[in-house]
């Protein structure tokens, strides 16, 4: 390895990196820490700045945590660690290890956080990821062209044998070599889409792996003259989270904190407003009901066993380590404030009972339609308001919301 990539993720789930050399690692603890943009700036096409809530005074240094390197198969000279933002602790004249520490702004460190605090109620966890993707050919000068025109079925060995399985076997094969395991894959349910799940790991490990199969799913396929799509808007590709509780006892205050911060959580979970394309009734998503039930796709939060659930909402424009601390920290607040699951289990798809038999099952809120609404319910929510800090979310917002503004412009 010659090169290491320094890696950050940012409010608008842009994955940033600084590229230094091995020679210069090995310095690292010795001089200057890595600078780095701030969470906060935001870009166009050609690179000019838009809107940088920081300004352009300052750094903010990259604290890499070596427990997430990973060699990286499809370019043989590099290793990626993911970093904490860090601040320093004293004036510009001792910028330097001795005085720098971890930045509460910082959403790797939020999740971090929200794992403490949930040990510290004997709560042990481990997650998962199911990733939806698109593939579609190249163009000579790189644009993408039309996805595939070929006959494509949910789960069909023949969509698969058409192209894309020595793809498929090539990615899994690039994740196993950087220690990534890998359980299965399949087609999706739209034409172009894929499917590929990832082994369960405890949270801050399984959301930095996250990061790296995107990574190299887009690269084995840029190889092979494929553009790669992430995006929720149609086809509609979204991240299913699939949470477990290693200890049983306190699943059902747990899953009555997810359900009564969920709405706030759809914030962090789908941020742009493209996002709510999928927020649609019996398409096999996650329906429009704030909801649970035992193996039903038609609701927010599928149970899986009595200790695990799959949550179907969030997608891949959303910054994975602000997502699963709000949502661990709303478990957490559930199992501490000992809530009473109130909402019943879900069986059916919610959008064929009446209102009075929704009411019967406790379900008595529908999910926000709109980035807006979700916003809102994020800034009246005191737990995650708190758990995160009041500042984290306030500049999340504010950026955020800037940055949707700018797409739609």
């Amino acid at each position: 390895v010659r090169f290491i990539r320094l890696q950050w993720l940012d409010y608008t789930n842009m994955l940033r990196c600084r590229i230094i050399t091995r020679e210069f690692t090995r310095q690292l603890d010795l001089c200057h820490p890595v600078g780095a943009e701030l969470l906060t700036l935001l870009q166009d096409e050609n690179g000019d700045v838009l809107h940088d809530l920081a300004g352009a005074v300052g750094e903010s240094p990259l604290i890499p945590d070596w427990n997430s390197l990973r060699l990286c198969p499809w370019a043989p000279e590099h290793a990626s660690v993911q970093c904490f933002f860090g601040k320093y602790n004293s004036g510009p004249e001792q910028q330097d290890q001795e005085h720098l520490s971890i930045d509460e702004m910082c959403p790797r460190s939020a999740l971090r956080r929200a794992i403490v605090r949930a040990k510290k109620l004997g709560l042990r966890m481990n997650i998962r990821f199911e990733i939806e993707f698109c593939v579609s050919g190249r163009n000579e000068d790189g644009s993408p062209l039309g996805r595939p025109q070929v006959p494509h079925s949910a789960s069909s060995i023949n969509t698969l044998e058409n192209f894309m399985l020595p793809i498929m076997d090539e990615i899994v094969t690039c994740l196993e070599d950087a220690g990534v395991s890998v359980l299965e894959y399949h087609t999706g349910d739209h034409k172009g889409q894929y499917k590929i799940t990832t082994e369960d790991r405890e949270p801050l490990i399984a959301a930095d792996t996250l990061i790296f199969t995107r990574q190299a799913i887009r690269n084995v396929c840029k190889k092979h003259s494929l553009a790669v799509t992430f995006y929720p808007s149609w086809p509609p590709n979204g991240v299913h989270i699939n949470l477990s509780l290693l200890d049983s006892g306190p699943e059902e205050s747990f899953l009555a904190g997810m359900l009564e911060h969920l709405r706030a959580v759809f914030a962090f979970g789908l941020p742009l407003p493209e996002s709510y394309s999928r927020v649609l009734a019996s398409r096999r998503r996650f329906g429009r009901s704030e909801a649970w039930g035992s193996n039903n796709r038609e609701v927010p939060i599928r149970r899986t066993s009595q200790t695990s659930w799959q949550l179907r909402f969030m997608d891949a424009s959303a910054n994975i380590y602000l997502v699963l601390a709000a949502i661990i920290i709303s478990g957490t607040a559930g199992v501490k404030e000992k809530m009473t699951l109130t909402v019943k289990d879900c069986r059916v798809d919610p959008e064929t009972l009446s209102a009075e038999d929704r009411m019967g099952l406790g379900i008595s809120h529908r999910l926000p339609s709109k980035l807006k609404k979700a916003q809102l319910y994020l800034t009246k929510d005191r737990v995650l308001n708190n758990a995160l800090g009041s500042g984290l979310v306030t500049n999340y917002l504010r950026v955020t919301t800037r940055f949707a503004l700018i797409l739609n412009r």
